[in-house]
């Protein structure tokens, strides 16, 4: 199961006179395209990702040209210290005119739960879950028991939450435009 939870929409600003811009540091990958708007405009454009080989090469044939972001791709960014996970980057073509903000959905990679970091992903109605979850791995480490008494709750609890999350999505994606069903 994907959870809706961890599919936030986030968004990065790329600065007039800028090809690259660094993503969340959660990052985790896309979901589906990205919006390239102007603030204070109507200009908006809808994205695909592409190979970072298709904009380099286009960077690379026309690097002074700028205007409205025509093609985006990932780049991953070299890591700076041994205490940071990997980072990626937007790639795009042409250089930015004008302040852009992409806004996305992605799947996020969540941090550890900690003293710093309390809280799970998922809101309260998956709290039960996790603790089921939690219980279940304390005993397995305890008693090196593949399927304690602690399984069948956290099974139980996991289908719970399985089917909230389930509820929580939408029931109507958006219109097929491309007349495939008309009669």
């Amino acid at each position: 199961h994907e959870w809706s939870f961890l599919k936030p929409q986030g968004s990065v600003v790329l600065a007039s006179g800028k090809f690259e811009v660094e993503l969340p540091d959660d990052f985790g990958g896309f979901v589906g395209p990205l919006t390239a708007t102007v603030s204070g405009s109507s200009t908006t454009r809808t994205l695909d990702l592409m190979g970072a080989g298709v904009v380099q090469q286009k960077r690379a044939e026309s690097s002074t040209t700028t205007g409205l972001t025509q093609m985006v791709a990932l780049l991953p960014v070299k890591l700076t210290s041994v205490d940071e996970g990997q980072r990626w980057k937007l790639y795009v073509w042409p250089t930015a005119n004008v302040a852009y903000t992409f806004t996305f959905r992605y799947t996020i990679l969540p941090e550890a739960i900690s003293g710093a970091r309390q809280y799970t992903y998922g809101g309260m109605q998956h709290s039960e879950m996790f603790m089921a979850s939690c219980l279940e791995r304390a005993e397995f480490y305890k008693n090196n028991v593949m399927r304690g008494t602690n399984w069948i709750n956290f099974m139980e609890k996991l289908s719970a939450s399985v089917s909230i999350d389930r509820r929580m999505r939408p029931v109507l994606i958006g219109m097929n435009r491309d007349g495939s069903y008309d009669v």
